[in-house]
């Protein structure tokens, strides 16, 4: 099921953060979303993830035209979305922010779907602990585990990896390449280009609000509009 990005513009006054973008993404793709800061990354995503209303363009999965449907619509449809800051209820236990989950597009009983995802994500054992008081790995792995119960096609996610510790990034890493393998799609912006350069099959570059590359991590680490605009800074 493809996700298609067409002509994609958000404007603010007189400022494009995103520009005309357009790119389509293939069903179990691994792609990675980099820029320098201010490029326009984090928009496209809130774009993408209706979480702002786009001023031109289409977004579509499987030939559903999504363009103008809220979140919650979306993660229906099967769009799943992470954020830099993991958005999880703080003042809730682990297993009361999953049971919070509508598992709308899964056949299975929600406390066993609850209970699996739990153990999926290594998080059983802190099941009954307030959110607030989880790592900011944990709570990562906790807001990922919430869109593992949505059972999405795609998942968005806004720079995964940043302020978590190695061993935390291989297990977030280690989830993500999991959901992968069972035909889930990754758009991931992130920083850490060895990251990038080891997992994702391909990287969508922006600059400036425009796609300036689009091609494996070895053709953008040698592009070098990339090398001037990003990887050369």
């Amino acid at each position: 099921m493809s996700f298609s990005v067409e002509h994609v513009t958000k404007r603010y006054g007189g400022v494009t953060a995103v520009d005309d973008v357009s790119f389509q993404i293939g069903k179990g793709e691994f792609v990675g979303l980099i820029g320098p800061n201010g490029s326009g990354k984090t928009t496209l995503l809130d774009g993408l993830g209706g979480y702002i209303r786009k001023d031109a363009g289409r977004v579509a999965l499987g030939g559903h035209d999504l363009s103008k449907a809220p979140p919650y619509e979306l993660a229906k449809r099967g769009v799943g979305r992470t954020f830099q800051v993991p958005r999880v209820f703080d003042n809730m236990t682990v297993v009361e922010n999953l049971y919070c989950v509508p598992a709308a597009r899964s056949s299975e009983p929600k406390e066993k779907r609850v209970e699996d995802t739990m153990e999926m994500v290594r998080l059983a054992s802190v099941a009954h602990e307030i959110a607030k008081n989880l790592s900011g790995g944990q709570k990562k792995l906790l807001e990922l585990a919430r869109v593992v119960m949505l059972n999405p096609t795609i998942v968005l996610m806004d720079e995964p990896f940043s302020g978590v510790d190695p061993a935390m990034l291989e297990s977030l890493l280690g989830l993500m390449r999991e959901m992968n393998k069972e035909g889930r799609t990754f758009l991931i912006v992130e920083h850490n280009i060895a990251v990038i350069t080891k997992n994702c099959g391909r990287v969508i570059c922006l600059d400036e609000g425009k796609v300036i590359a689009d091609g494996s991590p070895g053709d953008i680490r040698n592009d070098p509009r990339v090398i001037e605009a990003y990887l050369g800074t």
